[in-house]
């Protein structure tokens, strides 16, 4: 233990750097082409040899981007089914398909790799310029074979990583084995891991236990294992049945494909059967249709002759029709003229239509008839409307005259509103009273508050001076820390107790196992060996003179009863037993000095400790002396600063309760006094007397409302009035213009009037009725002169019909017989017609035997071929002619046949059903037995999964042990010696290194060694922060331990913001720390804290460090 201590603490030199055999692999550049909120930007990180890169980004500047870019690059996008929420949270700008990223790498043998990687599934590496693929494994054998997980875990460092590694090495108290293969493989979460694996290992089985899961299991298996016994048929019966079921079914399906062939075969021969007869029919059918005449051309004209046929109706309904238009075109011709000879006195029908108004005439004249009826009716409203109005105005303005004066109210509305401004007075004199009155209940309440201090009046505690509340807190906290020292110091005093008294028990059990010797009695018993050795030469050189005496002492000590060669010879014998007991006893004498060790250093600690605790007694008696003496001047007898706080706060709640009270006594007075005013003035204005009990400030001001309320309904009485007066005149002067505007527009109409009517040959046409009903009968008689036309144009156009459909006939004809012997006439046009008719019935009935022939020689053929099936049609005719001959007889011979296979299957078929009805009597009788033999079945492949997850639990939690243990016995001095070097640098040598100590269980573990006092301090005893660089420190050791392995190869380390708790004191010693890492490795620290950059500028010497800045949107 002494040199792996002094290791520790001397700081070994940094390890050969593995790029003395070789360079590190690194990175030369990063690039995010199109990813998050980066595009085209790129980090240039090949300065120095390796160097620590400090990249600086602000919040929502894109570092947490950047540093999942940077794992992308290396080991590819993650598929969308493996993100937490299905989402990508860097397509916000870029979709998947545009998203790039890119590296160049270089590996310890200087070949450097360029790329660029694209999101998908396969061969996502191109080059720079994308156009030609890279190889995966080409950047893996960059990577060395590492993963994701494990680049992770062996080349990335966070903070969060840092505390969780801090934490488990309290939970761990401190294992040396645990703690250094979590810092050396960036295993996080060991300590938790090891719990769970023991707890389930435990929850599976434990020797001679019973409620475990396997013990368990076993005992349902045993459970249901018996029940299956008992419910079990004998085996032999069961076969024999089931054999003998098996028979009779293998029989019955035998005889089940006889009968199906026999059934085909008689199926087939039925078919010809049926099918002859249709043969026979389909041949005739042929035969007929080959014998019919050509189709006729006439079916061709089928339509136009139809189309003859519907025209020759109609010609003919309209040669009827035409002799009813004629009669009624005279009779409307007869009656226009008399409406003409009537009205107009007109003998011509051509006079109504040069009698009629143009169209605008018409419009002006039906216009002016309107407005004068309109005219005349605002005329006639007009002169009712101004007689009324002028008997309304005489009526109001004899109720005007008739109104009383009104009195001058303006001063006592103005006093009233002014008071009222000042609020309700007497309720504000009220409430202030109970205000003052709540301060004073409130004041002796605080009063009383003050009394177990002081006794005095409340006027007397407003003028006390007494310490602040900052001065008290000040105390309190000066208590507060000789009270947290005291016990720090007594517990510090009672641990050193415990391990006095646990190594005087640790010595005293030594003792009880025998006599231990010394190395002091050796060295004592050598040195009486060689002063005898001297007196036996002095002896035998005969010169004893006054050394006499003192070989006589020599003999008497050593050997009483013999001479001084006796003497020696037990000295020597003395010296060897005490030799050998030594070299037997090395354990037991070693332990015995470690414990005294332990035992001088206890009592040296608690001797310290008592002389700091009584130091800390002086100090608080001091303290107490100088509290008092604060509170003497104003006679209060303190209590604890603490109480002393509540006192301060009552005693300034009081002065400020005191000051409430006065102000609110002077707003009292001040309140009444605006009272007794107010009621005057309201006394004054009212004219009234005053009276005992004073009225109220309430009464005068409801009596002042309700004499101004009278006054201002008189007002508005006489405003109505004469507003009403002032709206009738101006509506009369209106009235009156209205009229003189009627009459002039009444002569206006009058002229236009004449002007309208001077073209029309009417006799009376003074008056607009008269005129309007003239019109109305020449539109009568335009209108019938009308219809009288359209019935001359329809006849025209029955005449044009009857040539049309002449000369379609006689196209029809020549086209049918190609000549027209005589052309159609009106006369001759039906028999023609009619002839055609039966030309085409003929013909069609003709086309209709051929294609019911056709029909059914198609329906023959489809009948034929759905019963010859598959077989071609053809083949099935010739085969079914051919056996015509033999069918019956063979259909008889497999009707037979099939009898006797039936009655066959039948009795196959009852042996079948007996043997499985009495299986399934025996399947019912062991339905348990077949349940216990499933849940038997059920719980033993529980069984075996239990087993195997209890097997590989065990095996890991033995196996992860011994890799511990393993990595501690390999890794233990280089790492230690490392870590203590780092340790040291990070807490700014307030701890000096790392020690090893063995505990009462046979366990080692880290204790950390403080400088000053030189002390050791075990984990459970450092702060927070002094953990986590504890474990920062051994990761660091435990990197440069991998970064020596051969078989390893050297990545970058990725540092994300593991100095946000570190004082600027520790962040710049980590600096350094990161710094002294980068000669051996590329070390990428990434950081939102912009005063780091800073820091490293002031601490680190230049070229050892490289800083970048990333801006959103670069």
């Amino acid at each position: 233990m002494e040199s792996r201590v002094s290791r520790a603490r001397s700081g070994l030199a940094a390890p050969d750097r593995p790029g003395e055999g070789g360079r590190v692999m690194r990175f030369l550049s990063i690039s995010f082409s199109k990813f998050g909120p980066f595009e085209e930007f790129t980090l240039d990180v090949s300065q120095g040899r390796y160097g620590l890169h400090l990249i600086h980004g602000p919040n929502e500047a894109g570092k947490s981007t950047a540093l999942r870019g940077l794992e992308y690059v290396l080991f590819g996008f993650p598929q969308r089914k493996d993100l937490e929420d299905g989402r990508d949270q860097d397509d916000f700008r870029f979709p998947a398909t545009e998203q790039r990223l890119g590296a160049c790498l270089v590996d310890r043998h200087g070949k450097q790799l360029a790329y660029l990687r694209r999101r998908g599934r396969r061969q996502t590496l191109m080059s720079p310029d994308q156009r030609t693929a890279v190889a995966e494994e080409e950047l893996q054998a960059m990577l060395g074979g590492l993963d994701r997980q494990q680049f992770r875990m062996l080349f990335g460092l966070g903070h969060a990583h840092l505390v969780q590694g801090g934490q488990e090495i309290v939970e761990g108290k401190g294992d040396l084995g645990e703690a250094l293969f979590a810092a050396g493989t960036g295993l996080a979460g060991l300590r938790r891991l090891q719990e769970l694996l023991g707890s389930r290992q435990n929850e599976l089985y434990t020797p001679r236990g019973k409620s475990q899961i396997i013990p368990e299991t076993l005992g349902k298996l045993r459970e249901f294992r018996d029940k299956e016994k008992d419910c079990t048929l004998q085996m032999e019966r069961w076969q024999a049945q089931a054999s003998a079921h098996k028979a009779a079914k293998d029989k019955v399906a035998e005889l089940e494909g006889i009968r199906r062939q026999c059934q085909d075969e008689e199926k087939r021969l039925q078919a010809f059967a049926a099918a002859i007869p249709s043969i026979r029919q389909l041949l005739a059918v042929e035969s007929e249709l080959q014998s019919l005449p050509p189709r006729a051309s006439i079916l061709d004209e089928e339509a136009a002759l139809d189309g003859l046929r519907e025209s020759l109706g109609e010609i003919k309904k309209a040669a009827k029709d035409r002799i009813n238009l004629a009669r009624e075109h005279e009779n409307l011709k007869q009656r226009a003229l008399a409406l003409l000879q009537k009205h107009l006195q007109r003998d011509r029908l051509e006079d109504a239509t040069a009698l009629s108004p143009s169209a605008v005439v018409r419009q002006r004249i039906r216009s002016l008839a309107e407005e004068h009826l309109t005219i005349q009716v605002a005329l006639d409203k007009g002169e009712a409307d101004l007689r009324e109005l002028e008997s309304q105005i005489a009526a109001d303005e004899q109720r005007l005259a008739e109104q009383p004066p009104l009195p001058d109210l303006e001063g006592l509305e103005a006093l009233r509103n002014s008071i009222l401004q000042q609020g309700p007075l007497e309720k504000q004199e009220a409430e202030l009273a109970l205000k003052r009155e709540k301060h004073r209940e409130r004041a002796a309440r605080l009063l009383q508050r003050l009394s177990p201090c002081w006794s005095g009046s409340a006027n007397d505690a407003g003028l006390l001076r007494v310490p602040t509340a900052e001065r008290t807190t000040n105390y309190e906290k000066r208590f507060a820390e000789l009270a947290e020292e005291r016990h720090r110091e007594q517990q510090r005093l009672e641990e050193q107790r415990e391990t006095v008294r646990g190594a005087a028990a640790a010595i005293e059990k030594l003792e009880r196992q025998g006599p231990l010797p010394s190395e002091e009695s050796l060295t004592q018993a050598r040195l009486e060996r060689d002063a005898g050795l001297r007196l036996l030469r002095v002896q035998q050189s005969g010169s004893l003179g006054g050394s006499q005496e003192e070989v006589l002492r020599f003999i008497q000590e050593h050997a009483p009863a013999g001479d001084l060669w006796t003497a020696m010879e037990e000295l020597v014998r003395r010296c060897d037993v005490l030799a050998d007991q030594l070299r037997r006893e090395t354990q037991r004498v070693a332990e015995r000095l470690g414990q005294e060790h332990r035992l001088q250093e206890a009592q040296k600690k608690a001797a310290h400790a008592e002389a700091q605790l009584e130091r800390i007694n002086r100090m608080t008696a001091d303290l107490d002396d100088e509290w008092r003496a604060e509170w003497l001047q104003a006679g209060v007898q303190p209590r604890t600063p603490a109480e002393m706080l509540g006192w301060l706060k009552a005693h300034g709640e009081l002065v400020e309760v005191l000051a409430d009270e006065q102000a609110a006594a002077r707003e009292v007075e001040q309140v009444r006094q605006q009272i007794h005013l107010a009621r005057q003035r309201l006394e004054v204005a009212l004219s009234l007397q005053s009276a005992e009990p004073p009225r109220s400030i309430s009464e005068l001001l409801e009596l002042a409302q309700h004499r101004l309320t009278s006054v201002k309904s008189q007002a508005r009485q006489r405003e109505e009035l004469q507003s009403r007066l002032e709206a009738e005149r101006r509506q009369q002067g209106r009235l009156q213009r209205q009229l003189t505007q009627s009459r002039a527009r009444l002569q206006a109409w009058q002229n236009e009037w004449q002007e309208a009517i001077g073209s029309l040959d009417f006799e009376q046409k003074e008056q607009p009725r008269v005129v309007e009903e003239l019109l109305r009968l020449l539109d009568e008689i335009n209108q019938v002169v009308k219809q009288a036309s359209d019935l001359q144009a329809r006849i025209e156009g029955i005449d044009n019909d009857r040539l049309q459909f002449l000369q379609r006939l006689d196209q029809l004809r020549m086209r049918l017989d190609g000549s027209v012997p005589e052309p159609a006439s009106e006369a001759t046009m039906q028999d023609l017609a009619d002839a055609l008719s039966q030309r085409l019935r003929e013909a069609q009935k003709l086309e209709n035997r051929r294609e019911a022939l056709t029909a059914e020689a198609r329906r023959l053929r489809s009948e034929l071929q759905c019963r010859a099936g598959v077989r071609e049609l053809a083949g099935f005719m010739e085969a079914a002619l051919a056996a015509e001959g033999t069918l019956n007889a063979r259909l008889q011979e497999l009707q037979e046949q099939l009898e006797r296979t039936e009655q066959e299957i039948k009795t196959h078929a009852a042996a079948a059903g007996a043997a499985q009805a009495q299986l399934d009597q025996w399947q019912k009788a062991g339905s348990d037995a077949a349940d216990c033999r499933q849940q038997r079945v059920s719980l033993l492949a529980n069984l075996r999964d239990q087993v195997a997850e209890y097997a590989v639990v065990s095996v890991a939690r033995s196996m992860l042990q011994r890799a511990i243990e393993r990595f501690r016995e390999r890794h233990q001095d280089s790492m230690l010696g490392r870590a203590g070097h780092y340790f040291g640098m990070l807490c700014n040598q307030a701890f000096c290194g790392l020690e090893v100590e063995d505990t009462d269980e046979d366990r080692q573990v880290l204790v950390a060694v403080r400088s000053s006092p030189r002390e050791h301090v075990p984990v459970a005893g450092l702060s927070d922060g002094t953990r986590d660089q504890l474990f920062l420190a051994l990761r660091l050791a435990g990197i440069e331990e991998h970064l020596r392995s051969p078989e390893c190869e050297p990545m970058p380390l990725i540092v994300d913001d593991v100095l946000v708790n570190f004082d600027n004191a520790r962040a710049a010693a980590t600096l350094q720390c990161l710094a002294e890492l980068s000669q051996q490795t590329q070390v990428l620290l990434f950081t939102h804290h912009e005063h780091l950059l800073d820091l490293a500028r002031a601490t680190l010497p230049p070229g050892t460090f490289f800083s970048y800045r990333l801006n959103r949107g670069s």
